[in-house]
């Protein structure tokens, strides 16, 4: 009984050893190729070790590098609105209309005051009739009256000695001088319908409603219709093309950043895309928190496949350097989220999972995965179908 036991349980570990060698037979690695399988061209280079300057990785998220409330000038009706939210703008483009019409009325009527009030100011007082008072009599010496005493034909009133008839009043048509006050008060007239006039223009320009920037539209708050008051927001407008990327910097390394410093900054969605960026603005005072400094990096975005609120790394370089490891960047395979190259050896090519860094010189940094001087494909992969395929080295790139 006990030896029949003995015997069943030695088989069952027999073919499981059996099953599990099988597996690994499976996974051994290929030698030589059997008549029939593919050998695949390929080209290789040398996984370099070379003196890569430290780093600091620093994470950020992205926001609008300008941002627009636009409200309304003028009361009145909404007659048209030109644009969707979602749209993207430029700057002076016209994103609404409200209704001129009354203010084209108001400044018609303006302009015929300003014409009366100046024909007003510019005219004379009507002309006025004035009374001028008779001369009065010459007054005789007590000579003259002697004489004439003296003259035994007079010949006038006079020598007579009779006082000769009052000459009547004549009348006379004269041009009054305005006074200063009056003249004050008209200029003032006119003065006051021309700043009436300019601000009713400025109203009717406003009545055409534009974009300040350029942008896209992430709010409009009125349809065709609506009625709309002095100071409504109507749009609201983000500036993405440039995009900032806000990032904290500790106080050691802020002093060697400069304006207009360009570097790379990686973001992950869409998957491991990499921009250059440009220092915009670096803040004179830390935060409370941490005491680090915000850094702003202006970051084109032309095509617009960056959004606000996505995040961004940006790496900065350090002064002190360190051993790394680097190959092409043509020769790593991306795929469901893993990256991995072809290691080749002894005409095999092995697929071998690595760790990737940053960017560097052209190339990409292995942290993991790789040693130096190991030979990887970085032509004709593409097409491989397994772990391991048989190749043919053709050529090596320096």
């Amino acid at each position: 009984m006990f030896s029949r036991k003995l015997f069943f349980v030695f088989g069952v570990l027999l073919f499981t050893f059996s099953i599990l060698a099988g597996g690994c037979g499976s996974k051994t690695k290929k030698k030589a190729p059997q008549v029939g399988e593919k050998i695949y061209p390929v080209s290789v280079t040398l996984v370099s070790s070379e003196d890569i300057p430290d780093v600091l990785e620093i994470k950020g998220n992205f926001f609008p590098s300008d941002r627009l409330t636009v409200k309304s000038e003028v009361e009145g009706k909404v007659s048209s609105v030109s644009v969707a939210e979602g749209q993207s703008v430029a700057a002076g483009e016209t994103l609404a209309t409200i209704n001129p019409e009354p203010l084209r009325l108001l400044l018609e009527k303006q302009r015929l005051e300003l014409k009366e009030a100046e024909a007003k100011r510019d005219a004379n007082l009507p002309l006025r009739s004035v009374l001028t008072p008779p001369t009065p009599p010459k007054e005789v010496s007590a000579a003259e009256a002697l004489a004439k005493s003296a003259n035994p034909y007079p010949e006038t009133f006079d020598e007579v000695g009779e006082e000769p008839p009052s000459p009547a009043p004549t009348a006379e048509m004269i041009q009054p001088e305005k006074s200063e006050a009056l003249k004050r008060a008209e200029e003032a007239t006119v003065d006051r319908i021309k700043a009436d006039i300019a601000l009713t223009e400025k109203k009717l320009e406003a009545a055409t409603v534009s974009s300040g920037i350029s942008g896209m539209v992430t709010k409009k708050n009125i349809t065709e219709g609506t009625v709309v008051a002095v100071g409504e927001i109507l749009f609201e407008i983000v500036k993405i093309d440039p995009l900032f990327l806000s990032i904290f910097v500790p106080k050691e390394i802020v002093g060697s950043l400069r304006l207009q410093d360009r570097m790379d900054v990686s973001f992950a969605n869409p998957a491991d895309q990499t921009v250059m960026a440009e220092v915009a603005v670096i803040s004179p005072d830390p935060d409370l928190q941490n005491k680090n400094y915000e850094v702003k990096l202006s970051v084109s975005n032309l095509q617009q496949k960056l959004k606000a609120g996505m995040s961004g790394k940006v790496v900065i370089p350090l002064e002190k350097a360190r051993k790394g490891l680097l190959i092409p960047e043509e020769a790593v395979i991306q795929k469901e989220g893993s990256k991995y190259v072809y290691v080749v050896q002894a005409a095999v090519a092995e697929k071998r999972e690595v760790e990737l860094g940053g960017k560097i010189k052209g190339e990409i940094e292995v942290k993991k995965g790789l040693k130096p001087d190991e030979e990887v494909v970085v032509k004709g992969h593409a097409t491989f179908d397994e772990d391991q395929e048989f190749v043919k080295v053709e050529s090596r790139v320096l």
